[in-house]
């Protein structure tokens, strides 16, 4: 993943040879020789409570199950956001998510965090549950 595409509260999977855990992004510096153009980020793995620096993340796709669970209700051909019922989102298993405000396709999502980085846009700030 690059650095741009990521903000901090995004959650992403850190992985190693060891194991593969979804973890929150909380801080993003960048530091001479290290990672992406650069990049290094920590994370905040919640199940014990530590934090991670770390140069490898990859995206959590996005599933209608973990929509459901954060908020999305389903009608004919939409999901609406239920905290903001001009938010939309076109959502098929496989072509992905395409995010609407008002009527306006603002972008396409497939992972977490871009759905959160787009609602962020929207002004929707939502503690999202994995």
């Amino acid at each position: 993943m690059k650095p741009d595409e990521l903000m901090i509260g995004d959650w992403v999977f850190y992985e190693d040879r060891r194991f593969s855990v979804p973890c929150k992004v909380v801080s993003i510096e960048q530091r001479r020789g290290v990672g992406e153009n650069g990049y290094s980020f920590s994370v905040h793995e919640p199940k014990s409570n530590t934090l991670i620096f770390c140069i490898h993340l990859k995206p959590i796709l996005l599933t209608a199950e973990f929509l459901k669970k954060n908020g999305w209700v389903k009608d004919d051909i939409f999901m609406t956001f239920s905290e903001d019922p001009n938010t939309e989102l076109a959502w098929t298993d496989r072509c992905g998510a395409c995010l609407y405000e008002n009527g306006y396709h603002l972008c396409d999502c497939w992972h977490v965090h871009t759905l959160q980085n787009a609602l962020r846009l929207c002004g929707i700030e939502k503690e999202i549950e994995l």
